[in-house]
């Protein structure tokens, strides 16, 4: 989960650095061709990605959680 919110993040830094967005079956959609599509697309992303980050760290809190509880007992 961490590692798909890493490398979204990472698609989406290289989206914002050049300014197209990469669809495999769609088509790109370009800053310069559609600012508004682009900005609503980038939006939906980033929030997805750090959805995806906060509940993989999420996990990870309960998993350490069980992990001392089971340890301190």
């Amino acid at each position: 989960m961490g590692w798909c919110s890493f490398e979204g993040a990472r698609f989406l830094w290289r989206s914002w650095q050049v300014g197209i967005l990469l669809h495999g079956k769609g088509p790109d959609v370009a800053l310069s061709d559609k600012p508004l599509v682009f900005w609503g697309l980038s939006g939906f992303y980033g929030v997805s990605v750090l959805v995806g980050g906060g509940f993989a760290v999420f996990c990870l809190l309960i998993a350490l959680r069980d992990v001392t509880r089971k340890t301190n007992s």
